[in-house]
């Protein structure tokens, strides 16, 4: 039974990462003394590689150096499993017991209350809930949620959740800014003339966000994506990899389209799962955002009846690039209302790491548990 198998069956993850970390490194030294290196830089420079970039061509076959990797880990081609491999990077750096603390330590869920602005709903028949965390291995929280009920028409509601690209600078004004200026309009708003009007509406204020971000910074944007729920259909709209879904019949069904490198090249692939997005190069790459380029924002737009829907789940990928559509489904039937985001962004955090579903030399951008800012807001229509 290879090392993996061995975890597949049960073997704790924290001594599944120090045996394989073990084997990794003496894979390389095996492999040192067969090609006859012996500079300690040439040395670190291999092991730098294999870390950063998980490929294992550097492994030597002789001298079972290459057979002791492939026992280690689930291998996708020539590359370690992406997943482990960020985890080994941080386990070289620390002791086993932090090792252990950082992902497997009971840890109290915190929502950032300052990333969230929430309206008090939750009466015999509805439930609205948002809520933000920075995660375990960020220091920022560049998300924005929302959940907050019309002033004017307290049977409309605006749910929304906006993601602060990372990549960029002040991801977390940008987040911060178009969900503020879209609040700030939805308070206004009379909600009497149309989802025609209503996107029209909205682009005019996301254009107003655009305009404030290439004012007052450089290289920023975020993702959006909102639902207004109106009394009988629901205006559904979406910039980036952000996502809105709804649940009927316990079943869940993902309404907005990503707009990512990856969705785009792979939605209508026979080969890849959706679920498998998250574990391919360029899943991080966004085609739509809004940000302080010239170029106008593309919005998604979708308008459903509130009687195809029980519920409306809105998440940043902090959520979607670690949990499946299958796990989300889970905890939306098994978890009680008033714990589902409590729960969802709890086990994007913490959770055990999952693997594909499909071994291919495709696979390899890490989703670790934590990575992220995740963040969401949900809305119940039947509270349970």
């Amino acid at each position: 039974m290879t090392l993996y198998e061995e975890y597949e069956n049960g073997l704790n993850l924290v001594v599944y990462c120090e045996k394989a970390y073990n084997n990794l490194k003496k894979a390389v030294y095996l492999t040192a003394e067969t090609e006859s290196i012996y500079d300690e830089r040439d040395i670190k420079l291999m092991w730098d590689i294999i870390l950063t970039v998980g490929d294992i061509d550097f492994i030597t076959e002789e001298n079972g150096a290459r057979d002791l990797v492939k026992m280690s880990f689930k291998m996708f081609g020539n590359f370690i499993d992406p997943r482990l491999l960020a985890m080994l990077r941080d386990y070289i750096s620390m002791s086993i017991n932090d090792f252990r603390l950082l992902y497997f330590g009971k840890k109290e869920f915190k929502r950032d209350k300052d990333r969230a602005i929430l309206s008090n709903l939750s009466n015999d028949f509805e439930f609205l809930d948002c809520a933000s965390t920075t995660g375990i291995r960020r220091n920022n929280n560049e998300d924005f949620a929302c959940c907050i009920q019309s002033p004017i028409n307290d049977n409309i509601k605006l749910l929304l959740v906006c993601d602060g690209m990372g990549g960029m600078d002040n991801g977390d004004k940008a987040s911060e800014i178009v969900a503020k200026e879209l609040i700030k309009w939805f308070k206004t708003y009379g909600f009497n003339l149309g989802p025609v009007n209503l996107e029209k509406q909205i682009s005019k204020v996301i254009a107003t966000a655009k305009n404030i971000l290439k004012n007052s910074y450089f290289m920023t944007g975020t993702t959006l994506t909102f639902a207004i729920v109106g009394e009988n259909e629901t205006f559904i709209g979406n910039v980036g990899d952000s996502r809105t879904y709804i649940i009927k019949d316990g079943v869940l069904k993902q309404i907005t389209k990503d707009d990512s490198e990856v969705w785009e090249e792979f939605y209508e692939s026979d080969y890849f799962e959706k679920d498998d997005f998250r574990f391919l190069r360029n899943n991080n790459i966004l085609t739509e955002a809004i940000d302080d380029y010239l170029r106008p924002v593309n919005l998604q737009t979708y308008t459903i009846l509130n009687s195809l829907y029980d519920g409306i789940l809105l998440v940043s990928d902090g959520v979607t690039d670690i949990l499946s559509d299958k796990t989300i489904t889970r905890i939306l039937n098994e978890t009680a209302d008033t714990d589902i985001l409590d729960k969802l962004l709890y086990e994007s955090c913490y959770g055990k790491p999952d693997f594909p579903s499909v071994n291919c030399d495709e696979i390899l951008y890490p989703t670790l548990p934590g990575k992220d800012n995740a963040s969401g807001a949900v809305y119940i229509k039947h509270k349970k």
